[in-house]
């Protein structure tokens, strides 16, 4: 994969400062270890890519300035170079149900899009089943990423099951392991263990896809639902939750009475444990921390996917430029009333392993897709997790949540990412029928809240 990656050099030139913006392509480190080139047949195009150095130099006098002239040379260079890139070897999984095909691209539709982030994300979490990830320039602040998307994927079809899977999984200790907010204990795990017996659910007889099928709709039923919204305000310093101190006002505007401790606060929404024995739980992200808890004490490793929509839904503009741009009438249809209306808006939930791989489980779907009309329209992966509390929340999306006007980068708005390009692509190899959708404008959904 080719990165543009930047440095900013500030020299003393006269009476003040001018940044330097270097562009420069990067091979992957091992591709620089075994060659100079690489080939790859993409979109129909055969790319030979040599080492190279382009390199594109500006003087500006502002951090704004300076932001934007980035921005500028960043499209300039994806819209060269976005076609061309080196080859991945492709698994026989990805090949049965994500590509379709020995092409990323041509044996099925995609849809690729250009998004920047502000933190938290991880490039190396945004490839997996559902899309792929090319880095395009990264600073302090925030990542800019080519994302390719594959709607039409089979991945739902392709889980599989496993009758052995607590021994077989028991060395993923990283994704069993108790934590500060998945904090189960074997008290918590014999009780539990008790329950689901009682009511019919007995793990040790079932294989690893029906436990997380019949538990995760076990528990949805189990607990009530809290409106209170004062997870994204809490960090974990010493392995226990506390309120981020800038973020004080925003956590206790959030108690239901003025007497309500933080302990009280943590125990409905933040910590795994204490939520399975009061029968409650928050917003998705408290659901996701709930159902890890207790998909760990039974065995199944778990851990916390987080996701954003295709746009700034705030921003008109770039909701127009993605359905625009979207020529699969169906898959249009379906982002078209998934997107949500405005907000700070994104969504969390599970990974489980199941089958020897991991797969979605957004509350009690597993196998959750990618194009959903509830859900988003098109669910963008930007981080995993192996802990709530191993994400610095309260530091990025708290901050940027409740005090919008204090932290950086603005972005198009208090949303931490943006659409800033975006096309589709019907594979030359692939047949996909493409009838129109009728009253697409008019259809009718529910679309479920996210924080």
């Amino acid at each position: 994969m080719w990165s543009l990656i930047y440095q900013d050099i500030y020299e003393e030139k006269g009476r003040g400062q001018k940044g330097l913006i270097r562009f420069q392509p990067l091979q992957k480190k091992q591709q620089e270890a075994g060659g100079t080139g690489s080939r790859r047949t993409v979109s129909g195009l055969d790319c030979e890519m040599q080492r190279f150095n382009f390199g594109v130099t500006m003087a500006v006098s502002t951090r704004q300035n300076m932001r934007k002239a980035l921005l500028g040379a960043i499209l300039l260079w994806s819209a060269i170079s976005g076609w061309c890139y080196p080859g991945e070897q492709i698994s026989g999984y990805a090949r049965a149900h994500k590509y379709f095909g020995d092409d990323p691209k041509e044996f099925t539709y995609t849809i690729t899009s250009v998004m920047q982030f502000a933190k938290p994300f991880d490039v190396a979490d945004m490839t997996d089943d559902y899309q792929d990830a090319h880095l395009i320039a990264q600073d302090e602040d925030s990542a800019i990423v080519e994302i390719t998307y594959y709607p039409l994927n089979t991945n739902r079809e392709g889980i599989g099951e496993n009758l052995n899977w607590k021994r077989d999984y028991a060395h993923m200790t990283r994704y069993l392991a108790p934590t500060a907010t998945e904090n189960w204990d074997e008290n918590m795990r014999a009780d539990l263990l008790a329950e689901l017996r009682q009511d019919g659910v007995d793990p040790e007889t079932l294989t690893d896809l029906q436990v997380v099928t019949r538990v995760s709709r076990w528990l949805n039923r189990r607990s009530r639902y809290t409106n209170a919204f004062a997870i994204w305000f809490v960090h974990y310093p010493a392995g226990n939750p506390e309120v981020f101190p800038l973020l004080r006002p925003a956590f206790d505007k959030e108690k239901p009475t003025p007497g309500t401790t933080d302990q009280a606060m943590f125990d409905q929404e933040v910590l795994g444990r204490s939520m399975f024995y009061n029968r409650v739980h928050g917003s998705c992200t408290s659901y996701a921390v709930y159902l890890a808890t207790v998909l760990r004490a039974l065995g199944i490793p778990s851990r916390i996917v987080l996701f954003v929509p295709p746009v700034d839904a705030n921003d008109r503009q770039q909701k127009e430029m993605l359905l625009s741009a979207i020529h699969h009438n169906a898959v249009r249809a379906t982002i078209r009333h998934g997107l949500p209306r405005g907000g700070f808006a994104n969504h969390l939930f599970n990974e489980a392993f199941i089958g020897n791989r991991w797969v979605r489980v957004n509350y009690d779907v597993v196998g959750q897709n990618t194009l959903d009309d509830s859900y988003l329209g098109l669910l963008t992966h930007i981080l995993t997790t192996d802990s709530l509390s191993h994400v610095p929340m309260a530091e990025t999306w708290g901050r940027r949540y409740a005090m919008y006007s204090a932290v950086e980068p603005k972005l198009s708005s208090q949303n931490p990412y943006r659409l800033l390009k975006v096309s589709d692509h019907f594979g030359v190899r692939a047949k996909i029928a493409n009838p129109a959708e009728k009253d697409e404008e008019l259809r009718t959904v529910t679309v479920k809240s996210a924080h």
